[in-house]
């Protein structure tokens, strides 16, 4: 509490922590993760920053981001971390229903 009043000295700042705390105890309780929501607000800032400085050196233009190779890789690598562990269930759940079905 010292530390959230001591940065811009508002009482202000101190009810948002303790808010926030409230909020991420009720997360914790009702089985939500507060760590996903931590991260996004912490990466959040520099992320859109980013974003903005991509999108001047492009003109605007989105597909000129999607067609660098680094991007292209890295944009594999989510689509497949993303999807691969739904893949992988569906295709136990074919294997097991093939295997029960013989």
């Amino acid at each position: 509490m010292i530390g959230a009043y001591t940065i811009n000295r508002s009482v202000f700042d101190m009810f948002l922590m303790v808010g926030l705390g409230v909020l991420g105890h009720l997360m914790k309780k009702t089985g939500f993760e507060p760590g996903p929501l931590v991260l996004a607000f912490v990466l959040g800032g520099p992320l859109e920053s980013s974003f903005r400085r991509s999108m001047r050196i492009f003109g605007g233009d989105i597909t000129g981001v999607l067609t660098q190779p680094i991007t292209a890789v890295l944009l594999a690598a989510t689509v497949a971390v993303a999807i691969g562990p739904a893949a992988v269930r569906w295709s136990r759940r074919a294997r097991m229903k093939t295997t029960a079905d013989a």
